[in-house]
């Protein structure tokens, strides 16, 4: 029998990922012919510390644009090896890493999409000092060898423990909820080299999706993996995003050849056939873990995490891996592509364009006539962008950041595609423009000369005749005007469209342009047009109040009476 079709063509482009066990050497050397074979789509960085034993953390990453957080486009990440001796993962990363190369470069259009719309991260070993003391015996080892680290720290149990803390959340504040905050503070200084290094890059990385690698049963776990009670096992613990979690879990399991097969033997350690119930469980109704990377992710950061349990062999033999990838290739593309499921966005200060970080996203669920909160907020990064990943279902986005005006907005989120034969379903964009509650002239005016300056200095306004007729009517006759709003168009600050276009005002220059736009806002019921202090602003607002209290507008109440207005 010849070789198969992929490992020739990765030979063709350098990259020769056989299927065998590496070790650390020849992982690393793996993944520097990767980056080598497709040098503008990766490259390779390390985590902040070492193992305990030195060897370096390194990571993969795959994106149009290596090295560089591009708005509205997801990040997303691949950990294995967290159990050193739960190998299969680490190989798959290294057979996807080589496979996303050779389509990419090959034109495949939907790993071309992929690649050019997410940042991929993968991360093929996070314990390999473990897997060091695991390949010793390899497939003939115990059950345990190699699982912990060097230190005999088992690494997915290291992790902060912030449920218990998630858990008390709405109720009162008490001595015992001190006691925990203190715990886990003392938790984070005592994290193995490996974990603060997990820890650091979740904190670091805007992520929205992520995988965790693991072996010794076939299923798919989702949060909660800590129990409430403290229960051991077989107590249903559902994360405020239960139903979304189990729509990302069967995105993998429906896709892998042998998850959802109700045919198959169950996995010797319980004994549980999971592909009875999809493929997929509730982490804490498996069986409860503290301080896992999974909740860690989830109560920490943006990021969503599930668990894949690749099978029943924790180190297979290499004979075996080829039926693994098989089994798992479009499993694992197709969890990927699910970082675009949901709504995502910019939110923005409506004066000067600049992102506004930290924003707080609250989500509510209206489907079918529901009202429940899902309780787990996220934020906007530091480039202002958002993303929140949410299934199928009507939802109302409420933003909310300090020194701006809360907005609203209401989305219907559609279903997603089953498998990569069908169309993805693009991810509805909400953008949020924020008004202040102080607006300053004086900065709206520098930022747009520096606007104009910046495009003068790039593009030639002298002839816009074939434009013309595009123009709002009342522009069409003033140059001036016309080349400002222009400029404004192709403003340089991330793609937003300041404020007089957005407006829809005509003024003679900048500074009518936002006398304008503040007298708009004062008809429209704004309760602070003018630059004045807060002080003043509060006994403003409180004289207002009584029996006519003054309602404050939202922004989908004032921007129709704004556009539609002409000067």
């Amino acid at each position: 029998m010849g070789r198969s079709k992929e490992v020739l063509v990765y030979e063709q482009l350098g990259v020769d990922i056989k299927f065998k066990h590496h070790s650390q050497a020849e992982l690393e050397e793996a993944l520097v012919n990767i980056v080598e074979a497709c040098p503008n789509i990766t490259r390779v960085y390390q985590l902040e510390n070492p193992s305990v034993l030195g060897t370096p953390l390194w990571v993969l990453e795959m994106s149009d644009n290596p090295g560089v957080h591009e708005p509205t486009e997801p990040e997303f990440k691949y950990t294995a090896n967290i159990h050193g001796n739960e190998v299969v993962g680490r190989e798959l990363i290294l057979h996807l890493a080589a496979y996303l190369c050779e389509e990419y470069q090959a034109g495949n259009k939907d790993i071309r999409a992929l690649i050019d719309s997410t940042r991929i991260h993968l991360l093929p070993t996070a314990n390999p000092d473990g897997y060091a003391a695991a390949a010793v015996n390899g497939p003939k080892g115990e059950w345990l060898e190699g699982r912990s680290n060097a230190n005999g720290v088992d690494l997915n149990r290291d992790f902060p423990d912030l449920n218990q803390l998630a858990y008390e959340e709405g109720n009162s504040v008490t001595k015992n909820s001190y006691n925990k905050m203190l715990q886990v503070a003392n938790q984070f200084a005592q994290m193995q080299p490996e974990t603060l290094s997990l820890v650091t890059w979740i904190f670091d990385n805007p992520f929205v999706l992520s995988g965790s690698l693991h072996g010794g049963d076939l299923v798919v776990n989702y949060p909660y993996d800590e129990s409430r009670s403290g229960k051991p096992s077989e107590e249903y613990t559902a994360s405020p995003d239960d139903e979304t979690f189990k729509q990302l879990a069967l995105a993998y399991a429906s896709n892998h050849r042998q998850m959802m097969n109700v045919a198959r033997s169950a996995c010797e350690l319980n004994g549980v056939n999971f592909a009875k119930q999809g493929g997929i469980t509730n982490g804490a109704d498996w069986y409860s873990v503290r301080g896992g990377m999974q909740d860690f992710n989830y109560l920490a950061s943006n990021a969503l995490e599930l668990t894949m349990e690749l099978g029943c062999r924790k180190f297979p033999e290499e004979k075996e891996l080829k039926r693994y990838w098989d089994d798992n290739k479009e499993a694992l593309l197709n969890f990927m592509w699910q970082a675009h499921i949901g709504v995502k966005g910019l939110v923005y200060d409506l004066i000067t364009g600049e992102p506004i970080s930290n924003a707080v996203i609250v989500v509510r669920n209206i489907t079918n006539g529901k009202d429940e909160r899902l309780n787990h907020n996220i934020t906007s990064t530091q480039y202002g962008d958002y993303f929140r990943l949410l299934s199928q279902g009507k939802y109302e986005i409420y933003v909310e950041a300090p020194g701006y005006i809360p907005q609203v907005e209401v989305v219907t989120v559609k279903a997603q595609r089953a498998n990569r034969n069908e169309p993805p379903v693009e991810p509805v964009l909400v953008t949020f423009a924020m008004i202040p509650r102080q607006i300053d002239q004086t900065a709206y005016l520098e930022n747009l000369s520096a606007d104009r300056a910046a495009a003068d200095d790039e593009q030639d306004y002298s002839d816009l005749e074939g434009d013309r007729e595009a123009l709002p009517k009342g522009r069409q006759e003033d140059d001036d005007v016309r080349n400002v709003m222009d400029l404004l168009k192709n403003s340089p600050r991330h793609g937003v469209v300041p404020l007089s276009q957005e407006m829809n005002v005509s003024p003679a220059n900048d500074e009518e342009a936002v006398k304008e736009i503040l007298k708009m806002l004062e008809e429209s019921g704004y309760p602070s047009m003018n630059t004045v202090s807060e002080e003043k602003e509060q006994k403003s607002v409180k004289k207002e109040k009584g029996n006519n209290e003054k309602k404050i507008p939202t922004l989908a109440e004032i921007l129709p009476k704004m556009k539609t207005r002409k000067s």
